[in-house]
């Protein structure tokens, strides 16, 4: 019996992308660091992911690679059900870098992995891009935060709404965008709460600054304090550089400790493990979906 992306458990290598019934097609081969799939798994350790984190994102998102198209697949599944996918061309020099199936654009009729993060949590990040999404997983699953993406800077009316009974679901919603999407992720989270009064707001928009072009770039290591911090602050807005230059200032000899999210100013606490400020992994190129 085919497993569907709705079951709880990590799905063994080879138990699905090539089941009959499964809904994806049979040149779709399982994401593996050899054989005709290897150069998307070589795609993924450039964009600074390690061969662990790419089999953990394997395994939960059930990603493919298409050797004739060499392009990187995404499954989309609602209730446990293949409902198309976007694919991601791992060449540099390919004009069109982002397709969608069964029609262009058909990716913004749901959110990634929407059958995992629509289920009551603490807090929830709401990215760009799947692979920006697919990194915030990775540095957060220790603190058990959920993302999702939204196959670009905007959202589509039925993702809108489904952001809606997300708020719902989560105590804490954070929108991540791209570096170049920050006026956008503001206008999104003020419609999200529209009608909430500023005390009861709950969504809040980290700016990653211009360091990185995508929460991706940035690396796991720094995702996983960007995550820890936000899941832990009350603030409506999270400047990245400003909050990391504190963390680490802290960590300096005869520093101040570290300091509280949500407060003004450093003040008295424990000192958090300071941020890797120059991860590996940076982007190759802009990295949007269309």
């Amino acid at each position: 019996m085919t497993q569907h992306a709705s079951d709880s458990t990590t799905l063994k290598p080879g138990a699905w992308c090539l089941t009959p019934g499964g809904g994806l097609p049979p040149d779709f081969v399982e994401l593996s660091p050899d054989g005709p799939a290897a150069p998307g798994w070589q795609y993924l350790r450039r964009r600074g992911l390690s061969d662990d984190q790419i089999a953990q994102a394997t395994g939960r998102y059930r990603l493919c690679y298409d050797p004739g198209g060499r392009r990187l697949i995404f499954p989309h599944y609602a209730c446990g059900i293949v409902v198309g996918w976007t694919s991601r061309v791992i060449d540099a020099t390919t004009f069109k870098r982002w397709c969608s199936f069964p029609v262009d654009q058909a990716q913004r009729f749901v959110l990634y992995d929407a059958d995992r993060v629509c289920r009551p949590g603490s807090c929830v990040f709401i990215c760009e891009g799947p692979l920006d999404a697919i990194c915030v997983w990775l540095a957060g699953q220790r603190i058990g935060i959920a993302s999702t993406a939204l196959f670009g800077a905007w959202a589509s009316p039925i993702q809108y709404a489904t952001l809606l009974g997300l708020r719902r679901l989560y105590h804490r919603m954070y929108i991540l965008l791209d570096a170049d999407a920050c006026g956008r992720a503001l206008s999104l989270a003020t419609q999200l709460d529209a009608g909430l009064p500023a005390r009861a707001a709950q969504t809040g928009v980290i700016d990653i600054g211009q360091e990185y072009d995508d929460p991706a770039a940035m690396g796991v290591d720094e995702l996983y304090h960007l995550v820890e911090y936000a899941a832990a602050s009350s603030e409506q807005r999270i400047s990245w550089p400003m909050a990391r230059a504190s963390l680490c200032a802290a960590r300096e000899p005869g520093g101040l400790s570290a300091p509280r999210p949500g407060s003004a100013a450093p003040g008295a606490g424990d000192d958090p493990e300071a941020p890797t400020l120059k991860p590996e992994a940076r982007s190759l190129e802009p990295d949007q979906c269309p």
